[in-house]
């Protein structure tokens, strides 16, 4: 068991473990319909649909 916590693996958690999901979805989604990475880049930035409106 881990008596601590560390800072630095949190950190490197937290901005690793999001990087290697979006991959995951590129390379399980995207790759067998034969979509360059620059095009899901393209994709995931012009993609307005999961953008939370405001309530107001």
């Amino acid at each position: 068991m881990m008596n601590k916590d560390s800072f630095l693996l949190g950190l490197l958690a937290g901005i690793v473990v999001p990087i290697l999901g979006v991959l995951l979805l590129y390379v399980f989604k995207y790759v067998p319909q034969n979509v360059s990475l620059s095009d899901f880049i393209y994709l995931v930035k012009t993609n307005k649909s999961n953008i939370q409106k405001s309530s107001h």
